[in-house]
Order: C-alpha cells, then sequence, then structure tokens
C-alpha cells in the first residue's frame, strides 16, 4: 500500500500584512512588485478591514458614511495611509497599550513620626483593615483612616517599557467583532477567523466533507506558545483582585494554550476530531504541522488542520520580555544605528534579521493550514497549494541556559535537506530556499546563519536563498512558521518575488559563504525554485524544520501516482472549487468574510436516544455520515500476545 502524501489544499489567517487566503497576505509583503490590478485588490481587503471602507446597501462608502462613487480614486488617496497601518509599526495605544505609559501601582509608605491620614468613601471601607491601619472616626459616609509607620497604600502611576515597535493585526482590525465573541481572548478569535477563512477559501463543502468522512479520521492540531494572556484570560485572572475586579469563570479555561485547537473543533468544524496541540515555544506551528502531517502519512487522518495563534502585545508579557533582554528597544536600537537620543527612527526597520541587531520585535499572528492525504485531494478536485513532504523536531541536549541555543536545528535541518535528496533528488535541493527564522536576536544571527552555512556546505549548495519576513512581520510566537508557510505559498502563485530585510548590510559574525540572506526584494522563478525549508528555534531547545514541496512538485508527484486519467478529472472536479473560493473571495471584497461560528449547533452528548448507536464493532454518531469501525485494526503486537 502506498504512503499517503499530506497535500496543503487551503491556508487561512490574519497577521499584521492582513488576510491570508487568496494570498494577499503575501501580496502586502511585496506590494510594489504586483500588477496595479493586484495592488488595487490589497488596497481594497485592506481597507475594509481597517474601517476606512464599508460596504453596504449595495454600495461602497467612506469611514464617515458618504458613498464612494470612483473605488480606485478613493484607494489611490488613501493609498498610504493603508499601507502604514499594516506590518512593524509603533505600538498602537487604542489597540494595545501606550509604552510610555504602562498601567502600574506603587508602594506609599508612613515614615517614622509622620502618620499618613487618609479619608475615604465608606462603601470603599475594606472588609479587614490592613495592620498599621486604624479607623479615626465614621461619619456622613465617609471613614477617617490614620496609617501608623511602616504602613502602606498602592498608588495608581505609570511606567514606561522602550519598546521600538510591533508586528500588527491593521489597524483597526478587530477579531472579536466580526462573530459574537462572547468576550474570547483575541488570539482565540482571531483562531476562529483564521479557521473559518482556511474553511471557505478551499472552495470545498465542507460540512458535506466532514459528515462523509469517519469521525476519527480529522486532526486538529493548534496552539499558543504563551497561552491566552490577555484581560479576558490569564493576566484578567491573574490581576483582577489587585486591581479591584473580579474572576471571571471564563479566565481559565480561556487561558489553556490548547483553546486554539479546541475552539476550532467545538465552533469552526464541529469536529470529533484527533486534537491537541504540540507547544514548542517559537516552532509551535511546526509541531503542529508534524503532528497533523504524521497523522495523514500513517493513515490515521484523511484531513487535517494545523495552525498556531499567538497575540502577546500585552504589557505583562512584553514587560518580562524586555527584562529577559529579548525584545529590541529604541534606547539599544539607536545606539546599534549610530543616532541620537532624540532622533527618529523607521520602526518598519527595527527587525534586522541577520544584520547588527539588539533583539526581536514581537507580532500578532493566527494562521492556519488545511492538508489532506493526496487521494482525497484528488478525488474532491481540491487546491493543490503544495506538499508538507517533511518535517522535524529535536531539542538541543545539555544546554548552558534553557534560552540559548543548541545543536539541535542541526539535525532538524539536515534531515529536512536529506528527506528532499530522497523524495525529490539531487536537483530540488540545488534549487531549494529557506525561510530562515530569523529573529533578529544577536544571538540567533550567529547560531542560525552557522547552522544554516554548515548544512549548505555538506550539502553542495553554493549560494542558498535565505528569507527574513520578521523583517516585516515581526516574531509572532506559536504562528510563526505559518508566517513562513504563507510567504512560500504566496511566492509560488505569483511572480516568483522574495521580500528581502531592507535593513543591510549582513552583520560581520554572520556565516554566510554559502548563503545568500535576501536584503532587498529578489524574483526567482517560482517553478525552478520548488522546494522551501520553514526553520524555527523556541526558547528551551525546540528546533524544527519543516519541507514543503510547491504545487508544482506536488502535482506532479500526484500525476505519478494517480495518472493522467485521475489528474484530468482532478482538474474537472477543480473548476467548481476555483468558482466556490471566487465567490468567497467576492464576499470578503464586500467585507462579508462569513464567519463559521457555531455555538450551541447540533450539540451531541451522547446523552439522547439517537446521539449514539454502537455495537462490539462499530459506532455511529448522529450527524456523521460514517461509522467508526472497531475492529478493524490489526494486533501489532501479534507475536506478543497469547493464543
Amino acid at each position: 500500500m502506498s504512503t499517503p502524501l499530506p497535500v496543503i489544499v487551503a491556508m487561512g489567517g490574519i497577521s499584521p500584512a492582513g488576510r491570508t487566503a487568496d494570498h494577499l497576505g503575501y501580496q502586502r509583503l511585496v506590494f510594489d512588485h504586483i500588477s496595479g490590478a493586484e495592488q488595487e485588490r490589497v488596497l481594497l481587503d485592506l481597507a475594509l478591514l481597517q474601517g476606512r471602507i464599508r460596504y453596504a446597501d449595495g454600495s461602497y462608502r467612506s469611514g464617515d458614511d458618504t458613498p464612494i462613487s470612483d473605488l480606485s480614486a478613493e484607494l489611490r488617496t488613501l493609498r498610504d495611509d493603508i499601507l502604514a497601518a499594516t506590518l512593524i509599526r509603533t505600538l498602537d495605544p487604542q489597540t494595545h497599550f501606550d509604552p510610555h505609559a504602562v498601567p502600574r501601582h506603587r508602594r506609599l509608605k508612613a515614615r517614622e513620626g509622620r502618620p499618613l491620614q487618609v479619608t475615604l468613601s465608606e462603601t470603599e471601607l475594606p472588609g479587614r483593615l490592613p495592620e498599621g491601619v486604624r479607623l479615626i472616626e465614621n461619619t456622613n459616609g465617609y471613614a477617617h483612616l490614620e496609617l501608623a509607620p511602616g504602613a502602606s497604600l498602592l498608588l495608581e502611576d505609570t511606567y514606561e517599557v522602550p519598546l521600538a515597535g510591533a508586528g500588527q493585526f491593521p489597524s483597526g482590525f478587530n477579531p472579536q467583532s466580526l462573530y459574537p465573541s462572547k468576550a474570547h481572548p483575541r488570539a482565540l478569535a482571531g483562531s476562529v477567523i483564521a479557521a473559518s477563512e482556511a474553511v471557505h477559501s478551499s472552495g470545498l463543502d465542507f460540512d458535506a466533507l466532514l459528515t462523509s468522512l469517519p469521525p476519527n479520521q480529522v486532526s486538529v492540531y493548534s496552539g499558543s506558545a504563551f497561552g491566552q494572556f490577555d484581560e479576558q484570560s490569564f493576566e484578567g485572572a491573574a490581576t483582577a483582585r489587585f486591581l479591584d475586579g473580579r474572576v471571571s469563570s471564563r479566565h481559565i479555561s480561556f487561558s489553556l494554550p490548547e483553546m486554539s485547537a479546541d475552539f476550532v473543533n467545538a465552533y469552526v468544524l464541529g469536529a470529533t476530531a484527533r486534537v491537541g496541540y504540540a507547544v514548542g515555544a517559537c516552532a509551535t506551528f511546526l509541531y503542529n504541522l508534524q503532528r497533523g502531517a504524521d497523522d495523514i502519512v500513517s493513515g490515521r487522518s484523511r484531513l487535517a488542520f494545523v495552525g498556531g495563534a499567538e497575540c502577546p502585545l500585552v504589557p505583562t508579557l512584553i514587560d518580562g520580555l524586555m527584562t529577559m533582554g529579548a525584545l529590541s528597544d529604541w534606547k539599544r536600537h539607536r545606539a546599534v544605528l549610530g543616532i541620537g537620543e532624540d532622533d527618529p527612527f523607521d520602526p518598519r526597520r527595527i527587525s534586522r534579521p541577520f544584520c547588527d541587531n539588539t533583539g526581536f520585535t514581537p507580532g500578532e499572528s493566527c494562521q492556519f493550514a488545511v492538508l489532506m492525504d493526496d487521494t482525497l485531494a484528488v478525488e474532491l478536485g481540491a487546491h493543490i497549494l503544495g506538499a508538507a513532504i517533511s518535517c522535524h523536531t529535536h531539542a538541543d541536549g545539555y544546554k548552558q541556559s534553557i534560552s540559548s541555543p543548541g545543536v539541535g536545528n542541526y539535525l532538524t535541518v539536515s534531515q529536512a535537506l536529506a528527506d528532499v535528496r530522497s523524495v525529490l533528488g539531487e536537483a530540488a535541493v540545488q534549487q531549494s530556499w529557506i525561510l530562515a527564522h530569523g529573529t533578529s536576536t544577536p544571538q540567533n544571527r550567529v547560531t542560525e546563519s552557522h547552522i544554516l552555512d554548515q548544512a549548505a556546505r555538506a550539502f553542495g549548495i553554493e549560494d542558498w536563498p535565505v528569507v527574513g519576513i520578521k523583517a516585516h512581520l515581526g516574531h509572532s510566537m506559536a504562528a510563526a512558521a505559518g508566517d513562513q508557510l504563507l510567504c512560500a505559498l504566496g511566492f509560488w502563485a505569483g511572480e516568483g518575488w522574495l521580500p528581502g530585510i531592507q535593513a543591510g548590510p549582513v552583520a560581520d559574525d554572520v556565516y554566510d559563504e554559502r548563503l545568500n540572506i535576501l536584503l532587498g526584494d529578489t524574483q526567482l522563478d517560482p517553478e525552478q525554485c520548488g522546494v522551501a525549508l520553514l526553520n524555527s528555534k523556541g526558547f528551551g531547545g525546540n528546533n524544527a524544520t519543516a519541507a514543503i514541496a510547491s504545487p508544482h512538485q506536488t502535482t506532479r508527484m500526484l500525476g505519478r501516482r494517480h495518472g493522467n486519467s485521475a489528474m484530468q478529472a482532478h482538474a474537472r472536479e477543480n473548476e467548481a472549487v476555483r468558482v466556490r473560493s471566487a465567490d468567497y473571495a467576492a464576499s470578503c471584497a464586500r467585507g462579508d468574510y462569513q464567519i463559521r461560528y457555531r455555538f450551541n449547533r447540533q450539540v451531541n452528548t451522547g446523552l439522547q436516544d439517537g446521539d449514539i448507536d454502537f455495537t462490539g464493532s462499530a459506532l455511529k454518531m448522529r450527524g456523521f455520515d460514517t461509522e467508526v469501525k472497531l475492529s478493524d485494526r490489526p494486533n501489532p503486537w501479534e507475536d506478543m500476545s497469547s493464543d
């Protein structure tokens, strides 16, 4: 029996570049190199996300509800403002927080011989007075307190976080506003948006597909490296009482890092999927890609959703990362550039992979890719966007510190290249290119460049193209390799432009004898460059490298296995799939994203008559056409079993 190939049939998401579907996010990255019609399409999509333009009653309207008579002219007028509100930029205090005035409390202590007296409303009087505080009198609804020497009060104050910038969703875009989100954390709302977009952009009838597949042959793997960490989740639970608030019943359950996958099963797909997440810090997306691809290769699943979601732009996380010295701050950034303390700098140039740099730039992103086994993809006429032909994950062994680099990434890169050589041949290795982790930290530029340069030398690669897209999107932690994947798929679907780092020159301590680190936008032949390696390195020694085959390479592989007749049938089925994808794209161009949020729909608890019907050999569930066979698994330990 042949081994199934994990084919990528759809991708959806939201990042600082905009929506992932239809390669819009990729086109924002290479905006200057796409056609005028494509530029207008990108600008319209971003303008709708940002609320600068809306569609109502059959026409486009401006932000002040004025009808737009010439849409092209309006987009040309708004062009610079639309583009400025994307990618890396100064942190938006309306959406996130003001880095110049982050709220905190300072302790005010009563000194020896100088007790403090405080008057407050009787309703504000705590149930138990702290030690050293006594009630002097309580009259006319006011309580008069005295603090003995050593007793203290907490006073509201602010402090400054010198964050140079961040990769943020397009300004004005609020994922929670697109559906009845019920106080969902930002990353979970982004997961709903990303998974919905993946479903619709696939052009497939997912309701029919999910009911026809056996319920145990679907997988959903996604997570967040930090978990959900905003006021609707863990941060809210941790700070509520200290801020005179209350802990919500949702805070803890919403905090769990696997909730990104749980939400997709419960509210987007309604799937009884193989579910979970593999958190590997900044390599999380690839850890989940490996699980989904392995399920398909092994035959455990025929359909897999894999993803990552991270919205880490909250004061507590940023403060912690800044204390670690991991983030680029405006003081050190100015020192690297040799500019004065008061001189302005361009936030778009603060993320500088493989160049002189000081730390990474945080970003937010939510990404989902849909994988199918090759037989199912051919039968359904699914889009062939690429294939996950290899994904390796390895730890670092003994470490100097938990955040320091180690040897695991040498293993993942070399094995991925060896797999490319084994599956596609030596020419595919020579024509491959790599989307580096490229965090813009001094340690990363040295260690990752050494890994890649040594791998290129070992495999005889002379001038290996290296892309560092964190220069444009920032570092989205769990979703970072999803950002890399959207770039790879867009490259193959377009004219072959790869976004350059735009912050050269390459630093002196970078190993690049065999590397071509792309500092400027570069055009390559997408049909010749048939394999992209996605590389990730995470805190704790979490390393991952995936090899993704292009649509051209994948289609050629499918033709060899399934034959011309099957591929011709696939092309005929794909015509209807393309129509449905185009209909979805047209809907989005009117600001209707058709979010699949199916709260409390067709709930099957198994407790009602007709919910479940099973015997010792099969289980049938309401809502699914195909039963789960319980007796068809061969005994893998037959030689060890009793007679």
